[in-house]
């Protein structure tokens, strides 16, 4: 089942990425979207169905160019559980 995605990065630093995530990845509608404020010009929203969706859409580029496989992406994303991914 697809489910709309808000992916908020790259550029987080420590603050909200202590443990190196280059992406977070919230359920559209989340309470914690509000921590991003400052970094909504870095967000945008798609349907994912899988956290291999999510990554495949940020490395879209990438992975057209054969610099990654589909499905590399997802291990460089911070999954929340409201996206239930």
């Amino acid at each position: 089942m697809l489910k709309q995605v808000i992916i908020i990065g790259p550029n987080l630093g420590r603050d909200l990425s202590p443990h190196g995530e280059t992406f977070h990845v919230h359920a559209s509608g989340c309470a914690d979207l509000v921590r991003y404020r400052d970094h909504a010009h870095e967000a945008w929203a798609i349907e994912a169905a899988t956290a291999d969706d999510v990554g495949d859409a940020i490395y879209e580029d990438h992975i057209a160019e054969g610099s990654m496989q589909p499905g590399e992406g997802a291990a460089d994303c911070r999954f929340f559980p409201c996206t239930g991914l």
